[in-house]
């Protein structure tokens, strides 16, 4: 009977649902010292009272027994794995019926969240917003909960909530406090590669967002915002010097287009249309890169594998030619040849 694990799956969903052994003992009508003695698996409910106690979770009887911890696990990240390949509302939808299968489950309540917060609209974000506090109240798993206190400060500041935005930060741990830092001391072998290399992504990613908020700021004069996107470029060319991972080529093309935009607002059409021509080449390679047999190769990243999210990320021609062709900052180079020579190669 101890491999139904019983007594552990009672205890995880009344701490999931924020109850006490007093609380669950008096829904189901026992005292609250059975319940203490199931989960210190000392002894097991009466048969009869099982599915109460699923009725009362919102889970199915072999969930209490804990039966089905594996299979619920996977098919939690077959559901993760599906949504992440599907378009925002889309996957929102794949997470709520997720939910109405898995109630209690904080991973999916934490993706819902992240894709209503990347959709447009306030009431998304309100839901979004939500969602992180009711995890961040309710779930004890510190993984999950570090993820959604950092999530939950975009959310707070899109919503308008800057103050909350700001305070919720700075209860983060600092750069010098984190995983990757602590472990790269600890670990040894191909387990220390991983981290560094994983860390690196991380680091060069930050800097391309680092880089891109100080840009919307006036401190700096376009010729130094241009600068500053250089250097980034230059900082991507280094990390993924075979061009073979899709975040270094989305953030590389990104980069090209705002200074491409740059350069056009200081009139100078021909810097402005060479750095739009580098953004359609690394869109061609972004939009070309063969995911399924692809490996990254670059000496900082060689370890890296790619994700079912990255499958998303391969539609950046249609993205920037929609942008050159409908957006109205560009209607003033749309008729050089060296414009519609961009928009064929992104055709």
């Amino acid at each position: 009977m101890s491999e139904l694990n019983i007594g552990k799956a009672i205890k995880r969903l009344r701490r999931e649902k924020d109850i006490t052994q007093e609380e669950l003992a008096d829904a189901i009508g026992v005292t609250s010292q059975a319940v203490s003695k199931w989960e210190r698996e000392e002894g097991y409910p009466d048969i009869t009272l099982l599915p109460s106690i699923a009725g009362y979770f919102g889970v199915t009887v072999d969930t209490v027994c804990g039966l089905d911890a594996e299979r619920e696990k996977e098919e939690i990240e077959e559901i993760i794995s599906t949504a992440w390949k599907t378009p925002g509302y889309e996957a929102v939808d794949i997470f709520r019926k997720g939910l109405e299968k898995y109630p209690h489950s904080f991973k999916l309540k934490s993706e819902l969240a992240y894709q209503l917060m990347v959709c447009t609209g306030q009431e998304n974000l309100e839901e979004a917003i939500r969602i992180y506090e009711h995890i961040l109240e309710k779930c004890t798993d510190t993984k999950i909960r570090n993820i959604d206190q950092a999530n939950i400060c975009t959310a707070y500041q899109r919503a308008g909530y800057h103050d909350k935005a700001v305070a919720m930060a700075k209860s983060l741990p600092n750069i010098y406090k984190t995983m990757e830092i602590e472990l790269c001391d600890i670990v040894d072998g191909t387990e220390r590669i991983d981290v560094v290399q994983d860390a690196v992504q991380r680091w060069t990613w930050c800097l391309y967002y680092w880089t891109r908020e100080i840009c919307k700021t006036d401190h700096y004069s376009p010729d130094e915002k241009i600068a500053l996107c250089q250097k980034v470029i230059d900082m991507y060319e280094l990390i993924y010097e075979n061009h073979d991972h899709l975040y270094g080529l989305l953030r590389t093309l990104s980069t090209y287009q705002n200074m491409a935009d740059l350069y056009l607002e200081k009139g100078d059409i021909e810097n402005c249309l060479i750095s739009l021509d580098k953004s359609a080449d690394y869109c061609v390679m972004n939009d070309t890169f063969d995911l399924e047999n692809g490996k990254a190769t670059s000496l900082l990243i060689n370890r890296i594998t790619y994700k079912d999210w990255d499958k998303r990320n391969l539609n950046e021609r249609s993205r920037l030619l929609e942008d050159l062709t409908t957006e109205s900052r560009y209607a003033a180079i749309r008729d050089t040849p060296k414009f519609k020579a961009i928009l064929d190669k992104l055709t």
